[in-house]
Formats: C-alpha cells, structure tokens, sequence
C-alpha cells in the first residue's frame, strides 16, 4: 500500500489521511493580491519608462518640452524618478512579498481587508504622485518630494502591510504549534520581509528637515 501525498497549493488534503504535515495544507493562497500587483507594476513601470524616454528626448532637444511648464524637464524628471522607484520597483516588491511570504509561511494572509486596502492605498498614493509633481507641489527634496501629507499616507498603509504581515507569521507558528510542528527556517524569512517594511515605516515616519549650508 502506497499513502497518497497531500495536495500542496490548493489544500485539499486527502480525507483518509490525518497527519500533522497532512493538516499544514489545508490552506489556500490569497493569489488575487499577487495578480493585483503585478498588473500595477506592469502598467506603472509602463508610465515610469515612458516619462523617462520624454526627459531624454528633452535633453536632446529642448521641443520635447513642449513649451509648457508642467511637461517641462524640472516637473518630469522627479516624476520619472518617483514612479521608477515607487510604482513600478515599489508594486514589484510587493508582488514578490505576498507571493512568497504565503509559500514560506505555508498559510494565506491574515488578512484579506488589510491587502486590498494596502493595495488600492498603495495606488491612490501613486496617483497623488503623479498629480502633484508636474503641478510643481513638492518640498524640493531629491527623492523626498512628496509632500506631508503623502509621506502620511505612505506610512499608514506601511504599517497595515506590516500588521497583516506579523499576523501572518503569527496564524503560521500556531498553525505549526497546533499541529505539533515546531516552527522553522520559514518563519525566520518572513521575519526578514517584516523587518525590512518596519524599518521602511521608520524611515518615512520622522519629518523632514532641510540641510542647512554649513553641512
């Protein structure tokens, strides 16, 4: 007699079968947040390698600026340089993060809420990037354009990607511990994802403050 093997993704596992690694796969993954932001970092990534192509075209020849201030090369260039680093690069680690946080962690998310408004606030937070910039509404800091009230915004829906996130590493170790598994290498990956979105939420947290010239 051969015992059949669980069901890994789906987490069907196999009514005859009773096991503790058996119970560990009765789970499914919360794909939908991935597909989410892989689509948002196809399209930014889009917008941010066109703007870029523009500024180039402008430092070429100074008609691409097309004589107007807001698509001129001092309102695109930060733009360009927001939507790289933010929408396309910043939506892409997310993607890798819920895709191989569920994996490592062998459970779905904590909460399914808490990803869709880290998703959609993560958006409207692009969103208000790309129309403030071009308007020329930035505290005129290299990388650190955006104004207060969007660093806020950045770090309320950082910290609601950490809390689902711990929750998430929290609901994994009780499931191992409930099933009589002691917890392992997985959960120490997902401390590390946890710990580099908490130390982004610091970053942002603090006000900025302008260098003087004497530095």
């Amino acid at each position: 007699m051969h015992a059949s093997a669980p069901t890994l993704a789906t987490g069907t596992a196999p009514a005859t079968s009773r096991s503790p690694s058996t119970l560990l796969d009765r789970f499914s993954y919360d794909d939908d947040i991935v597909r989410k932001f892989l689509w948002a970092t196809l399209i930014w990534g889009l917008v941010g390698m066109l703007a870029g192509l523009v500024i180039a075209l402008q430092l070429a020849n100074p008609i691409f600026n097309l004589g107007n201030q807001y698509t001129g090369f001092g309102r695109l260039r930060p733009l360009h340089t927001n939507a790289v680093i933010f929408a396309f690069a910043g939506n892409a680690w997310f993607t890798g993060a819920y895709y191989a946080s569920q994996r490592l962690l062998k459970t779905r998310m904590w909460s399914d809420a808490l990803s869709k408004f880290h998703f959609w606030g993560w958006q409207a937070i692009i969103v208000a990037a790309a129309l403030t910039l071009p308007l020329g509404i930035t505290q005129a800091k290299e990388y650190a354009e955006l104004e207060w009230p969007i660093d806020l915004a950045v770090v309320v829906v950082w910290v609601a990607f950490a809390v689902n996130f711990t929750m998430t590493m929290v609901k994994s170790v009780q499931c191992l511990i409930s099933s009589r598994v002691p917890p392992g290498p997985r959960q120490l990956e997902g401390a590390h994802i946890a710990a580099g979105s908490s130390w982004h939420t610091l970053l942002l947290a603090p006000p900025h403050h302008s260098c003087s010239a004497t530095c």
